[in-house]
């Protein structure tokens, strides 16, 4: 899939379809995450969207839902993908959170599917509003707060290190073994991948492959 930083820099730039716009709060990585699978999944169809400063999508947890009314009107994009920390999303029933939170920005949910798996939350939805109706990914890193987690979850899976929970230990971890987040993702066995960051495989694993067409 191709991966853009700057969808809006010409009037003229055409993406492959399907286009799919990435919803997020600060997300450098979420960015690295999205870099790292695009590569794995690189015999996937479409253009993903990944803004450096979306300025109407700067925001966290599930007020990004927000944009994408103004990026629908705007733009014409039908699909999204909302990425966020677990620490947004702190309920016993976070799949009913979900549909809450949706409901509170006058969305109308059409199609709901939504799973658990080990503290990580992925979910696919159909909403619409007025005469719009696109479809949204969603999925919540971290088995107990952050997408750090995920990172080290990889780093366990795929060499056996034991690392500390904190920004800082991931930091560090990656600079003394002199590897980028993205290639993290990229490099490790699928299987480790996909034990790691389980639904942003599984919603990769979603989009039309260049053999099925």
């Amino acid at each position: 899939m191709e991966l853009t930083r700057d969808p809006w820099s010409s009037e003229n730039i055409v993406f492959k379809d399907p286009v799919i716009f990435v919803l997020t709060g600060d997300g450098n990585l979420e960015y690295d995450a999205i870099s790292g699978f695009s590569q794995i999944f690189n015999n996937r169809k479409g253009s993903l969207l990944f803004p450096k400063r979306p300025g109407q999508t700067k925001r966290s947890g599930f007020s990004a839902v927000n944009a994408i009314k103004t990026l629908t009107s705007q733009y014409h994009y039908k699909k999204y993908l909302l990425l966020f920390d677990r620490e947004w999303c702190q309920v016993e029933d976070p799949c009913q959170e979900i549909m809450d939170q949706i409901a509170t920005f006058s969305y109308n949910i059409l199609s709901f599917d939504c799973k658990l798996y080990c503290g990580n939350i992925g979910a696919h939805m159909e909403i619409e509003w007025g005469s719009h109706r696109v479809t949204l990914d969603l999925c919540i890193f971290g088995k107990t707060r952050r997408i750090e987690e995920n990172y080290i979850d990889l780093i366990e899976r795929q060499y056996g290190d034991k690392i500390g929970p904190e920004k800082k230990d991931l930091r560090n971890y990656l600079a003394n073994k002199h590897i980028k987040p993205h290639e993290l993702i990229s490099k490790a066995n699928h299987a480790n991948t996909q034990g790691a960051f389980p639904f942003l495989y599984e919603i990769f694993e979603s989009y039309p492959s260049f053999n099925n067409l």
